[in-house]
């Protein structure tokens, strides 16, 4: 519960910090990114995304809720950039 807690905090300070943390993003990057350089990394989190949602579908011991909803928040994050 405690990766689920640095989340919601980090969140609730910057919610660019999520990527940053999770997926090696930092807000910097995502500034000066190009809409083709942020699809690039959607689609990167959509197939780590694919992964955790197999995982968690079968039951898979290696299954982390809070990588799954880290993995979310950034795609969310990087949807609403591109609009």
């Amino acid at each position: 519960m405690g990766d689920l807690s640095v989340i919601t905090k980090a969140y609730e300070l910057n919610p660019s910090a999520v990527l940053e943390l999770f997926v090696g993003i930092s807000s910097k990057q995502l500034k000066a990114a190009s809409p083709h350089q942020v699809r690039g990394w959607i689609s990167t989190i959509n197939r780590k995304l694919a992964l955790e949602r197999n995982r968690g579908l079968s039951h898979h011991y290696r299954y982390n809720l809070n990588r799954h909803l880290a993995l979310a928040s950034a795609h969310r994050i990087l949807l609403a950039r591109l609009r």
